[in-house]
């Protein structure tokens, strides 16, 4: 059986763009509860915050850097606050 990371999740975020064939910016909140199954007692609430910007190079590849500030992470409970540096890309056929 798969562990269940959060008893609860809330997400909210949005996309800003003057020209959406060529970019996007946007920015993400989450807030979640981790589960004490999997986690133990005692972790506070987590809450991420995502910043990322698409560009898109082609007609069918769009590239997706991005940044999450993670306060209260439950996979790291030594620590208040952490960063976590991304990079996505999408292949549209």
């Amino acid at each position: 059986m798969a562990a269940v990371f959060y008893d609860a999740s809330f997400s909210a975020g949005f996309g800003y763009s003057e020209n959406p064939e060529r970019s996007l910016a946007g920015v993400g909140l989450n807030w979640s509860r981790p589960n004490t199954k999997t986690y133990g007692d005692g972790l506070r609430d987590q809450w991420t915050l995502e910043a990322f910007q698409m560009w898109q190079l082609t007609k069918r590849i769009q590239v997706i850097p991005s940044i999450q500030i993670i306060q209260n992470p439950a996979v790291n409970p030594d620590k208040d606050t952490i960063a976590v540096f991304g990079l996505r890309g999408r292949w549209v056929f």
